[in-house]
């Protein structure tokens, strides 16, 4: 379940340090279940180094939840409005 996922890595680089205030960033976040064991990583960048963390966060979020979407228990009728 969600219950047992765990950030275990955030690591933040400048690609192009010589562009100062304006210079992309990359976020790399690494993730584990911890009920299996198993780690993944994801990636995002971005000038704005909130959105690149936000959208690896929730990149990691959402491959979680597809990896656990069997044991989700929606009504398939709530798709069906």
């Amino acid at each position: 379940t969600l219950r047992n996922l765990e950030l275990v890595d955030y690591k933040v680089r400048i690609l192009d340090p010589q562009s100062a205030t304006a210079a992309a960033t990359r976020v790399m976040i690494e993730f584990r279940d911890t009920e299996v064991d198993k780690k993944w990583t994801t990636v995002s960048v971005d000038r704005n180094v909130i959105s690149a963390s936000l959208n690896a966060l929730v990149d990691g979020f959402e491959y979680a939840l597809i990896e656990h979407a069997a044991e989700c228990s929606l009504d398939d009728d709530f798709f069906n409005l």
